[in-house]
């Protein structure tokens, strides 16, 4: 049945209803960063020298590739999904309070994204102590989410999907 003007339910869709959120991956193990580019640049070296140039203790790139491999997916199993959801104008300004100036714009961030944190929960302690673990560059990146959360038009992306073909593609 199709809806129309008469016939559509406001209040259930309504109920439905709910504000963007948006997740960004942070990685608990960013001291394994260092251990992947020294492991990268072996294997660039390995792959340069060539067979004729490796002695019998050097490993082989393939054995160097299989070892970074495992240790990309240990880095990759140490993610957390976090979540937030946007704030609206008014939600934002009264979490910011009479606070906002020049000088406390680091203190109203963290304000901000601490309220709208959906996953996982956290003490503004133990935020303060996950964003100290993490890193700025983290942090820049759970800000940027934050602020798509609160600012962009709540459609999904389908970028990485493959594209479709059609009968007429193939041909």
């Amino acid at each position: 049945m199709t809806e129309t003007p008469e016939t559509f339910d406001l209040d259930a869709w309504l109920s439905g209803a709910s504000r963007p959120q948006r997740s960004v991956r942070i990685f608990q193990r960013g001291d394994m960063l260092a251990e992947l580019d020294e492991l990268g640049r072996e294997i660039e070296l390995a792959e340069a020298a060539g067979d004729a140039e490796r002695s019998l203790t050097d490993a082989s790139p393939a054995a160097l590739r299989q070892k970074y491999a495992e240790l990309s997916e240990k880095f990759a199993a140490s993610c957390l999904d976090v979540r937030v959801q946007g704030h609206d104008v008014d939600e934002t300004r009264e979490i910011m309070g009479e606070r906002y100036d020049k000088t406390q714009v680091n203190a109203v961030e963290k304000d901000l994204v601490h309220d709208a944190l959906v996953y996982p929960k956290m003490t503004r302690e133990q935020f303060d102590m996950f964003l100290d673990k993490i890193g700025p560059a983290q942090w820049e990146r759970l800000k940027v989410t934050y602020s798509a959360a609160c600012r962009e038009i709540a459609q999904p992306s389908a970028d990485f999907l493959p594209q479709s073909s059609t009968a007429d593609d193939t041909e």
